[in-house]
């Protein structure tokens, strides 16, 4: 049996077959209650090459699991030990030897469950040591709760390469003052509107979400000038609510690299959004001006976990070493002080083909306007929309309409989603106020529908959809504003500035009213509004038709 089992090497297949096997075997009661997630691997591969560790470096994961980055970040390391064996005319021995030697010493892992951290020991061991580099603990709590062992091989402040991919999830926080005290982010922080600046206040957070807290112990972890990269919710990276963990970053650190990741990546386990963030803790001792982004739309397996051809990831980490070889426009670099926008660090945010129209617009000659500065002038009004609960859900009644109704500018008053009469009497009738010419834009699920509101459109609208209303028609054409935001130059904007909070897609009100149309003088607004106005004219005729062909039929 041993003689078999020897044909087959772990360490170089494609996918992390300890860590599969614990997806098929324990990997459902996990996802249930702990917030873990196995790092594909090919995507653990793509953040150490990008890392490029060497052979005298220290790594460590603080949420280790199964063993995925440690193993493959061993090889990586034993990769160039053997190159210098090579040159240097070593013996097998000897290097075999110093290969031990690389294992024990500079590799250590932490995992709070004892048996992934059996299980990372006894992975290690297969492949050739550094086994005793691996710990049963929380690497949140204070490091004076660990045991002697775990405190003796690590520190604070002692790594010069933290990569990790901690548990994350609102379902399982991290409560205590014990633990919360030790972190800046344990603590809340508030937002001075005059300064544009996060403070931190004294009081603490009554709970911290785990991967919050991971990021700023990766900090701790680490040397001055040392890296990390940490596989992150897409929402710590773009939400504005989260601002203050984007400063306390840039504070510590310096961005290296930023990846985006498809949401196929942790399926068929999950479709959280992720993005992986590389660092260098401050001081940095190279140039860190630039930033390397990239956005992955292919990983190497679907929606379903089956295996496809295309992988984009290689050609990431390659192109990040190469100052991208590949031309590919979805990888690119961009300086550090064009990181705007609440400090997003998402990289769709600055994806040149997003910014391209508008750009290309600007360079004409033709002016632009934000949709702030048309509320401010008191051009338009801007209103979102109501949640109304699924208790007052009725078989018929008056439409409620979500981001799927809206189709081809038309509000799709046969939705199955129905309120009822008595409740938008009592309540949405005055509150929403929706009246022909009144135009819809989803900020939820699917970004940047637009709609209007025609004749005989009594309806409800769901709080992913704003209400936008022309108060002065003098210097805005409504007609011609659901033209211009109907546009690729405001739809690009719009898929540039939205957030994944989870699997669902949201455009913060403070982006969505920094969103520019092209405006043009009166005569042409009017003659291109005019044109969309003849056309919702005749969907209005035809809707006026099609219910007296009903009414005739019935009778």
């Amino acid at each position: 049996m041993v003689g078999e089992l020897q044909k087959y090497a772990i360490i170089k297949a494609e996918r992390d077959a300890v860590g599969d096997a614990f997806e098929v075997f324990i990997g459902p009661a996990l996802r249930g209650s702990e917030g873990q997630f196995f790092t594909p691997r090919n995507v653990v591969r793509m953040a150490i090459e990008i890392l490029d560790l060497d052979i005298d470096e220290y790594v460590i994961d603080p949420a280790c699991g199964s063993g995925g980055f440690l193993i493959v970040a061993l090889e990586y390391m034993w990769t160039k030990l053997n190159k210098e064996a090579e040159k240097k005319g070593w013996s097998k021995e000897l290097l075999a030897v110093k290969r031990r030697e690389l294992a024990s010493k500079y590799i250590a892992g932490i995992d709070k469950d004892s048996f992934l951290a059996k299980v990372t020991k006894a992975y290690m061991a297969i492949i050739g040591d550094g086994r005793g580099g691996i710990f049963c603990e929380n690497s949140l709590v204070p490091l004076s709760e660990w045991n002697s062992k775990s405190r003796q091989k690590i520190n604070l402040e002692n790594f010069d390469v933290v990569i990790t991919n901690p548990p994350f999830g609102a379902k399982i926080p991290v409560r205590g003052d014990r633990i919360l005290k030790q972190y800046e982010l344990g603590f809340k922080w508030k937002y001075d509107n005059k300064t544009k600046t996060w403070e931190r206040t004294n009081k603490l957070q009554d709970k911290q979400p785990p991967q919050i807290l991971f990021i700023e112990r990766c900090l701790q972890l680490l040397k001055p000038s040392g890296r990390m990269g940490i596989v992150l919710p897409e929402g710590i990276l773009g939400n504005i609510e989260n601002g203050n963990i984007r400063k306390l970053i840039l504070d510590k650190a310096e961005l290296l690299a930023v990846v985006d990741l498809p949401s196929e990546t942790f399926q068929p386990s999950t479709a959280t959004k992720t993005c992986i963030l590389f660092l260098q803790k401050k001081p940095t001792s190279s140039d860190t001006s630039k930033i390397y982004l990239a956005i992955a739309k292919k990983v190497g397996h679907n929606r379903r976990g089956k295996a496809i051809k295309e992988d984009e990831l290689p050609i990431i980490s390659s192109s990040y070493k190469n100052d991208n070889t590949f031309n590919i426009d979805r990888f690119f670099w961009i300086n550090r002080k064009d990181i705007i926008d609440f400090d997003n660090f998402i990289p769709r945010r600055y994806y040149p083909e997003l910014q391209k129209r508008l750009n290309d617009v600007e360079r004409k000659g033709i002016k632009t306007i934000s949709l702030r500065e048309l509320k401010e002038k008191k051009i338009i009004a801007i209103t979102k929309g109501d949640e109304v609960g699924s208790e007052n859900y009725t078989n018929d009644g008056i439409p409620f309409i979500r981001t799927n109704d809206i189709v081809n500018g038309i509000i799709n008053r046969n939705t199955k989603q129905m309120i009822d009469s008595d409740l938008y009497q009592e309540i949405y009738k005055k509150k929403q106020d929706l009246k022909p010419g009144d135009i819809l834009f989803t900020k939820d699920g699917k970004i940047g529908i637009v709609g209007m509101i025609k004749e005989g459109d009594q309806c409800v609208i769901a709080s992913g959809i704003t209400k936008i209303r022309v108060l002065n028609e003098i210097k805005l054409n409504k007609f011609y504003l659901f033209a211009a935001l109907n546009s690729k130059i405001v739809f690009d904007q719009a898929q540039a500035r939205y957030v994944t909070a989870t699997t669902i897609m949201h455009l913060h009100n403070e982006r969505f009213l920094d969103i520019k149309i092209p405006i043009l003088n009166m005569n042409q607004q009017n003659e291109i509004g005019n044109k969309i106005k003849h056309i919702f004219d005749l969907k209005s005729e035809a809707d006026i038709l099609l219910e007296e062909e009903k009414e005739r039929f019935l009778k």
